[in-house]
C-alpha cells in the first residue's frame, strides 16, 4: 500500500515510520523522511545535530540567513550556475540542453 516511497530503502525504521505514521510523536520524523522539502532550511548543527528544527522564520536568524543566500547568489553566479539568471527571460535555458534522444517534446498549447 504505501509503496510510493521510493527515494527510502526499504528496512525496517522505514517499516516503522510508515506504519507508524499517524502516531503524533512519529508523524515529524515520517515528514522529515518522506515529506516535501521546505523551500529553504537552516539548522544549527552545532545545538541541532540531527537537523530537526528548521530556524527559517525564526526572528533571531534573520541577517544570517540573508547573509547565506547572498553567499549564494554570488557563488552560483561566479559559477555560472544555470540556476543563477541575470536575464529572467532566458529561463528557457533548460529546454536548451542537448537531449540523449535528440528530440525535446514538445506540448500543447494550453486552451485558456
Amino acid at each position: 500500500m504505501h509503496s510510493a516511497y521510493y527515494d527510502i530503502d526499504q528496512c525496517p525504521a522505514w517499516d516503522f515510520i510508515v506504519s507508524n505514521r499517524d502516531d503524533r510523536e512519529i508523524y515529524p520524523y515520517f515528514l522529515k523522511a518522506a515529506g516535501k522539502r521546505p523551500y529553504e532550511e537552516l539548522y544549527n548543527v552545532s545545538t541541532d545535530p540531527g537537523c530537526l528544527h528548521n530556524l527559517v522564520g525564526n526572528g533571531k536568524c534573520t541577517e544570517k540567513l540573508n547573509n547565506l543566500r547572498k553567499e549564494m547568489d554570488k557563488l552560483l553566479k561566479k559559477t555560472k550556475d544555470t540556476r543563477y539568471l541575470d536575464d529572467p527571460t532566458q529561463d528557457d535555458i533548460w529546454e536548451t540542453y542537448p537531449r540523449l534522444s535528440g528530440a525535446i517534446r514538445t506540448f500543447p498549447t494550453p486552451l485558456f
